[in-house]
């Protein structure tokens, strides 16, 4: 059994917050980007040109998310909430990374 003679160092509970915060609102655009490009890729498809194609999927994302947007917003803080308890972003974690 190794002995670990160092002692971590915590994390202040205030910047494990910020670090919270600052990650939800970039998992949420980021999400939200990924779901409303495939959204408008689908109903842009069937189109004959690139404008039409870009009207046809930006109609269909708004429509989309006005719809079904706070199904997308629940799943997005479920799995967020699952990746902060798992602590898999960075400088959410309790102790900082011994280098």
């Amino acid at each position: 059994m190794k002995l670990d003679t160092q002692k971590q160092q915590e994390r202040h509970i205030a910047l494990r917050v910020i670090a919270l915060i600052f990650w939800f609102i970039l998992f949420y655009i980021g999400t939200n980007m990924i779901v409303g490009g495939i959204v408008g890729a689908v109903a842009g498809s069937s189109t004959k040109s690139f404008g039409a194609g870009y009207a046809a999927g930006q109609q269909a994302s708004v429509e989309f998310f006005q719809q079904y947007g706070v199904a997308v917003l629940v799943v997005q803080v479920i799995i967020f909430a699952l990746l902060a308890y798992l602590r898999k972003l960075p400088g959410t974690s309790k102790y900082k990374a011994n280098t």
